[in-house]
């Protein structure tokens, strides 16, 4: 069974080499790769003052990161106060900052920017900051784009406070198991389904093959596969399975059927506005462009009832089709 490590850190103080032989061991077969902290900026300073020297290292360990992107390994932009937009070849944003480190520039109008341009992008964003920090920022983030919590929020506050307070209530906000208490586990995916929950060790600070057993002995069959891989794969646009179908139904919510579409819908209201039917968000769609009232359903659907529109875009290299129709 495919499993790919979604939170586990990789830099020029930590080789790739090191970590491909634990998840060789472990029987992972790639996964998202996240920088050191110490190689982004100086966490044991709370008053740092970002230097030369933490730039040169930023550029140094994204490079780095970025020459390993591959079918299944994944590379984030670790984001600072420089505001430094991702390039092309990242997956991902991480965000972090525990407390007494050094603190973000929240109110800058560089973070403005920063956060307008990933959203453009859709690019998911880890967020691992103190509780209303996280609050704060899934809320400018306002779902144009995946939250990814690491650890279960056990550094943002923890899972109890987050769920008390509707996080999870946000389909647009996903959850990483790095660390995470199997209690917090049972009761998200009881909850709340596993279709965003994600795998994730948290090396070096969490053991990949332990975690990865951990899943195993709370989620069987296809939840399992979910969690170990497909929902990553979902969320960065390289879902493999060609030819399936996602329908989602929900009270009050448009119905959506996509084909040969390797990534996952989130769903809002779409009301009358062509608009708001043109702004639909899908995790890795990178383009799309409407086809307009057809008339037929998309290629790989020969049955089944008409749509009111087509749509064709690209997501993981692969041209995908949409479409939606109002409830009744």
């Amino acid at each position: 069974m495919l499993a790919l490590d979604s939170h586990v850190h990789c830099g020029l103080t930590i080789p790739f080499e090191e970590i491909l032989s634990l998840w060789k061991d472990a029987k992972i077969e790639g996964g998202a790769l996240i920088s050191p902290v110490e190689e982004i900026y100086n966490r044991y300073d709370s008053d740092f003052v970002d230097s030369d020297y933490y730039r040169q290292s930023r550029s140094r360990v994204h490079s780095y990161l970025e020459s390993l992107a591959s079918r299944w390994v994944f590379a984030y932009w670790f984001v600072w106060n420089d505001f430094a937009k991702p390039r092309e070849g990242f997956a991902g944003i991480k965000w972090h900052r525990h407390t007494n480190e050094p603190k973000y520039k929240y109110k800058s109008k560089e973070c403005d920017d920063f956060i307008e341009h990933v959203c453009s992008l859709r690019l998911p964003v880890m967020i691992e900051d103190e509780f209303h920090n996280t609050m704060e920022l899934v809320n400018r983030i306002n779902r144009r784009t995946v939250v990814i919590i690491p650890h279960f929020g056990g550094l943002n506050g923890g899972y109890v406070r987050l769920k008390q307070a509707g996080l999870f209530e946000n389909p647009m906000v996903y959850v990483d198991t790095a660390l995470a208490y199997p209690g917090e586990i049972r009761d998200f995916a009881a909850d709340y389904q596993v279709d965003r929950i994600l795998f994730g060790s948290d090396y070096p600070f969490g053991d990949p093959a332990y975690e990865r057993h951990k899943l195993e002995r709370l989620f069987t069959g296809r939840a399992r596969e979910q969690v170990l891989a497909q929902n990553l794969l979902a969320l960065f646009g390289r879902w493999e399975g060609i030819h399936d179908f996602f329908k989602a139904e929900k009270a009050g919510l448009c119905f959506f059927y996509i084909f040969n579409m390797p990534s996952r819908a989130c769903f809002s209201p779409l009301g009358d506005s062509d608009q708001r039917r043109r702004n639909l968000f899908l995790p890795g769609l990178k383009s799309r462009q409407p086809l307009g009232r057809a008339g037929r359903n998309a290629p790989g659907q020969n049955t089944g009832p008409q749509f009111n529109d087509n749509y064709r875009g690209k997501a993981g290299g692969q041209d995908c089709y949409f479409s939606w129709r109002r409830p009744g």
